[in-house]
């Protein structure tokens, strides 16, 4: 049985995630009537590479290495952000 704790850990992780990678989470939950943010929820709470997450967020040195080992890394890089990059051409 799953305790608690297993998805706490998961939940904060996704939102350091989030966070880190700059995502505009009103925005992104508005997409698909909030399909998309379900999806990204239920995926991160079973992730199994959350010891690999917590390093990667501590230490983030590459800007794109969760996309070596999160589930969710494709979804990840298709929500919106806050802040376009500058240089971005937009």
């Amino acid at each position: 049985m799953l305790e608690l704790a297993f998805f706490e850990r998961r939940a904060n992780l996704m939102r350091a995630m989030l966070r880190q990678l700059d995502i505009d989470v009103a925005q992104a939950c508005a997409q698909a009537l909030g399909t998309v943010m379900q999806r990204f929820a239920r995926t991160c709470a079973l992730c199994r590479n959350v010891d690999a997450c917590e390093r990667w967020l501590a230490a983030p040195e590459d800007p794109t290495g969760y996309r070596r080992f999160c589930p969710n890394a494709d979804r990840l890089d298709r929500l919106p952000r806050r802040h376009i990059p500058n240089g971005s051409g937009c």
